[in-house]
């Protein structure tokens, strides 16, 4: 069965709500990746909390140690709390980016692993793989 919907106006998505929901989730991802993995190796950090923002922690440049639960747990919050404060839908304008999402959080983050060393390949010697 098929009903029709009438008298529901549909309402085009602002671009500009785009862009600034893009920025707010990707610092929220940023700073939730980081969140989670302190919570979770908080006795790395125990005697020296400087170092959870410290580019220079570990004796490396450069701030390791992210989590890719705690960016997506971090950006979900975060749009949550955005539409909220804008009253505007959610799902719409999840529906719109959904395609991307996954493809581009796995993306950089096997990038991220790859540069980092955490992920290497391992020469095959078979001829199958």
């Amino acid at each position: 069965m098929v009903r029709k919907r009438e008298g529901k106006k549909k309402r085009a998505l602002n671009p500009g709500h785009f862009r600034r929901w893009g920025f707010n989730l990707i610092l929220s991802s940023i700073i939730g990746a980081r969140l989670y993995y302190v919570i979770l190796h908080f006795e790395e950090f125990r005697g020296d909390l400087w170092g959870v923002i410290n580019p220079f922690h570990g004796g490396n440049l450069g701030i390791g140690g992210w989590s890719w639960y705690g960016g997506f747990i971090g950006a979900l919050l975060a749009s949550i709390v955005y539409f909220k404060i804008k009253k505007l839908p959610f799902l719409p304008y999840a529906d719109a980016v959904a395609p991307s999402i996954g493809f581009s959080a796995f993306f950089l983050t096997r990038i991220g692993a790859f540069s980092t060393g955490a992920v290497s390949a391992r020469q095959r010697v078979r001829p199958w793989g």
